[in-house]
């Protein structure tokens, strides 16, 4: 018969484990409220771009779509990872480190929508640079060792039971997110170079030139900084979900910082049209030779140069106060060429919008 003092083992608790549902679930949870206010954006930009901008490629009306079905199913996603934990298994907080298959799939989907943003903007460096291959080839391979070292690691994670066997291949990850903080601060810098290279000198262009350089940087910094900052989470924290709450509004933010791009090209084109407009062509008026001389040695050295400014009308006597003989009056001849330098800086000759700055 058994002793009535046998112990009986006690389950582990999520206290004993360590489990602080505040940097796990708390943490997710965040994230989820912000990629779906992130999404709301998204929404009232994607609307506006089809509104304004239907004269675009077809091509690129595709894409755009294809990549809000992407950021609807990214959406779709995480909310199914928190019901999973938060509802389904409310009495089970043990299985928070369980990875469900919607946790895995998300990164592919966040992986394949960086992936085709990054490549619009590294086919803007490639026309923007005029098709150069260094600038271009560099911004293609750091985005094509961020795709491959994130689908890499979502296929690695399908195979693993638990979140904490993540950091076996944390180098994977942190190869995902370095190769893509590279990726945008080389299409930032090729960008900015090549706008400094546009400038004039002519006040209007520098000044949307250097608008935008702000926007530029400034549309790449915020998702560099989230990048930067779910890598070090998940440096200094791997074992909580710190690091996934920055991950969740990764693909969000690539991809509303493409539509503020685009949604923002009419806005700075007839910015500059109407300051071109307003200003006019910069004329200046400089004089090119001085004849001194009678009057026709000044046309025979004014038609030299195409053109007849001298009067053959000889003054008389009493115009002069001459009395005694006649004679022909010095004739000074001004010859005055007026030269138009117009602020048409990557303008279309047609159109009379600005397409080098902003090429789709």
């Amino acid at each position: 018969m058994a002793s009535s003092n046998a112990t009986v083992p006690v389950p582990p608790t999520p206290a004993s484990l360590h489990i602080h549902l505040d940097n796990s679930l708390g943490a997710a949870f965040i994230g989820l409220i912000v990629a779906a206010i992130l999404f709301g954006v998204t929404n009232i930009q994607a609307l506006m771009y089809y509104q304004n901008y239907g004269r675009d490629p077809r091509y690129m009306k595709w894409a755009i779509g294809f990549l809000w079905l992407l950021d609807a199913l990214h959406l779709a996603l995480i909310s199914h990872v928190l019901y999973f934990y938060l509802v389904t298994n409310f009495t089970n907080l043990l299985i928070i480190t369980d990875p469900t298959w919607s946790l895995c799939l998300h990164v592919a989907v966040t992986t394949v929508s960086d992936f085709i943003v990054r490549s619009y903007y590294t086919r803007r460096v490639w026309m923007l640079s005029k098709k150069n291959w260094f600038l271009t080839l560099g911004c293609a391979t750091f985005t094509f060792v961020t795709f491959v070292s994130g689908m890499g690691f979502c296929i690695k994670i399908f195979s693993y039971t638990s979140t904490l066997q993540f950091t076996q291949i944390s180098w994977v990850l942190y190869t995902s997110l370095g190769s893509g903080v590279a990726a945008d601060l080389w299409v930032a810098i090729s960008l900015c170079y090549f706008l400094m290279k546009n400038r004039t000198g002519f006040k209007s262009t520098d000044t949307k030139i250097s608008i935008l350089m702000v926007y530029i940087i400034n549309t790449g910094l915020l998702t560099s900084m989230c990048a930067v900052c779910c890598f070090v989470s998940f440096a200094v924290m791997p074992h909580n979900y710190i690091f996934i709450g920055f991950y969740f509004s990764l693909s969000k933010l690539y991809f509303n910082s493409l539509l503020a791009t685009l949604n923002a090209r009419d806005k700075l084109r007839d910015s500059l049209d109407k300051q071109s407009h307003h200003m006019g062509a910069s004329a200046y008026q400089m004089p090119r030779f001085v004849s001194v001389g009678t009057p026709s040695a000044s046309k025979q050295a004014a038609t030299s140069f195409g053109t007849v400014s001298a009067s053959q009308t000889s003054p008389t006597h009493g115009q002069f106060g001459f009395m005694e003989k006649e004679d022909h009056a010095l004739a000074v001849n001004v010859r005055t060429e007026m030269d138009y330098h117009t602020d048409d800086t990557g303008i279309d000759t047609k159109s009379g919008r600005l397409t080098s700055v902003l090429p789709l």
